[in-house]
C-alpha cells in the first residue's frame, strides 16, 4: 500500500513558506514556484541600507527558467528607504549646504584680510610725517622718536622688509638706503668712535633695520645685519662720489 501524502499547503506553511497564487491552474508539468516570506529578514536588511533606494530585482543561486528561480525560492531584495531613513538624509544634505556656504564665506574673508593686510604691510604709516630717507638731522631726530614707540618700529619694519634684495647682504643694503641718504650716511659709524662720528648703533633705526631684514631673512642674525652695515657705511663716502659724477653727467646729457 503506497504511503499516505500529507497535504503540502500545511507542510509549507509550518515552514514559513507561502505558495505563490497563480492565475492558471497548476499542472503537474508545470514546476510550482514558492517564495520566502520571513519578515524579520526583510526588516533586517531594509535597516541596513538606509539612504538608498534599490530597484527590487531578484537573483537566484543558479540558473533561471522564465525569469524565476527554478525551485521556487527567491534570493531577498533591497527595496526604497523608510520616510525616516529618507527624513535624515535630507537633515544630512542641508547641513553639508551650509558647512560649505561657511566654507566659501570664510575663504571670502581671509583672501580680502590678507590683500589688505600685504598692501597695507608696503606702506610707510600715515603718521609718519617725514620723507625717507632722511637727509638731516632734524628729520634723524623725528624718525627716532616715532621709532621709539614698538608699534611704529614694526609698522615701519613691515614696510622696510618688502624693499628689493635677493639675499640679506642687498636686503640691508636696500633698507639702509631708504632710511638714509648717502650723503647723511657719511656722518655714522657703526661705534661712533672715529672722526667724531655719530654712532649707528645707537640709534633706533638699527633697531628697525635688523627687524625688517629678519623679517624678510628669518636666519639672518643680528651681528650678520651688523657686519653688513658697517661695510655700507664705511663705503658711504664712494657712494656719494659716484652719485655726484653720475647727477654732473646727467646734467651735461640734458
Amino acid at each position: 500500500m503506497p504511503p499516505r501524502i500529507r497535504d503540502v499547503s500545511t507542510v509549507l506553511n509550518n515552514s514559513g513558506i507561502n505558495i505563490i497564487p497563480s492565475s492558471s491552474p497548476v499542472s503537474t508539468s508545470s514546476p510550482v514556484f514558492l517564495k520566502s516570506t520571513r519578515a524579520s529578514n526583510s526588516s533586517r536588511l531594509s535597516q541596513s541600507f538606509s539612504c538608498t533606494s534599490t530597484p527590487s530585482t531578484s537573483k537566484t543561486d543558479k540558473g533561471d527558467i522564465n525569469g524565476d528561480a527554478p525551485f521556487g525560492f527567491s534570493t531577498p531584495t533591497l527595496t526604497k528607504s523608510s520616510s525616516e531613513s529618507n527624513g535624515f538624509c535630507d537633515q544630512v544634505l542641508d547641513y553639508l549646504i551650509t558647512i560649505r556656504t561657511q566654507n566659501r564665506q570664510i575663504l571670502k574673508l581671509l583672501t580680502t584680510n590678507t590683500h589688505n593686510n600685504s598692501i597695507k604691510a608696503f606702506e610707510l604709516p600715515d603718521d609718519l610725517e617725514l620723507t625717507l630717507p632722511v637727509s638731516n638731522l632734524t628729520d634723524l631726530r623725528r624718525l627716532e622718536e616715532y621709532l621709539s614707540d614698538n608699534t611704529n618700529l614694526s609698522a615701519v619694519a613691515s614696510y622696510l622688509s618688502g624693499l628689493g634684495g635677493r639675499d640679506p647682504t642687498t636686503k640691508t643694503n636696500a633698507v639702509l638706503r631708504k632710511l638714509m641718504t648717502n650723503e647723511f650716511a657719511m656722518k655714522f659709524s657703526f661705534l661712533g668712535t672715529r672722526q667724531k662720528k655719530g654712532a649707528f648703533v645707537e640709534l633706533n633705526a638699527r633697531k628697525v633695520l635688523i627687524r625688517a631684514v629678519q623679517f624678510a631673512c628669518k636666519d639672518i642674525t643680528e651681528s650678520d645685519i651688523d657686519k653688513f652695515t658697517k661695510d655700507w657705511l664705511k663705503h658711504a663716502p664712494k657712494r656719494f662720489e659716484s652719485e655726484i659724477k653720475r647727477k654732473h653727467a646727467q646734467k651735461h646729457q640734458d
